[in-house]
């Protein structure tokens, strides 16, 4: 049974560190069903890396603005926005 629990604590700077705890939180995912056949891969990423993203995504809607843009991290939120919605990087 997997479990998804991220907490956030701090200001503003913890920012960088919250957006890469989803991606961690992601390899880590992957990294316990790497043995597992095609079709439980697939139940927990439908359940679990779906779910993960989607907050994600509600995390990013939040703070992509308040992020300067030409800032490392308003760079690495733009790109993440622009491939949610289906927008490669130009």
């Amino acid at each position: 049974m997997h479990t998804l629990v991220l907490r956030f604590n701090g200001s503003a700077p913890r920012l960088p560190h919250e957006e890469m705890r989803y991606f961690a939180e992601v390899y880590r995912i992957e990294g316990e069903i790497r043995e597992a056949d095609p079709d439980e891969r697939l139940r927990v990423r439908q359940s679990l890396t779906l779910a993960l993203m989607a907050q994600f995504l509600r995390w990013l809607s939040v703070h992509a603005p308040t992020v300067l843009p030409k800032s490392p991290l308003g760079e690495a939120t733009a790109s993440a926005s622009r491939r949610t919605h289906g927008r490669p990087d130009a």
